[in-house]
């Protein structure tokens, strides 16, 4: 729950600032502005999102905690490929399924969030 409120307080954070920079400061409110911050939240959320889905990806190849999963693409490649000598490949895809572990739900939840405002903000159009 402290990261919700955590993620909660950092965007109430944002959104005052950004509303009192438009009270007091109409002139600065613009466009580019708005998809400065856009493009911000996008790079905040990039940060949990990709190594997400590479984790995935490397265990959707079979590269798995217990091992080499059997009939993957990982245990095809190392059987028809490598043979009985492994390469650098295999070993790294293997030592990094192994040993990845994925983000809380939270981050997980809270970058997809921020992602999604992100490209909200940047698709926005501006009122005159």
């Amino acid at each position: 729950m402290s990261s919700w409120r955590t993620a909660n307080a950092f965007l109430s954070s944002g959104r005052r600032t950004f509303q009192n920079l438009q009270q007091h400061h109409p002139h600065y409110h613009t466009a580019a502005a708005t998809k400065i911050v856009g493009i911000g939240l996008l790079v905040v959320a990039s940060s949990v999102i990709v190594p997400t889905v590479g984790i995935a990806a490397v265990h959707g190849a079979g590269f798995l905690p217990a091992g080499i999963a059997a009939n993957s693409c990982g245990a095809i490649y190392q059987s028809y490929v490598c043979g009985g000598a492994t390469t650098g490949l295999v070993s790294t895809l293997q030592s990094f399924g192994a040993t990845a572990a994925y983000p809380a739900g939270v981050k997980i939840v809270s970058a997809t969030v921020a992602a999604a405002g992100g490209f909200g903000l940047i698709r926005r159009k501006q009122s005159k």
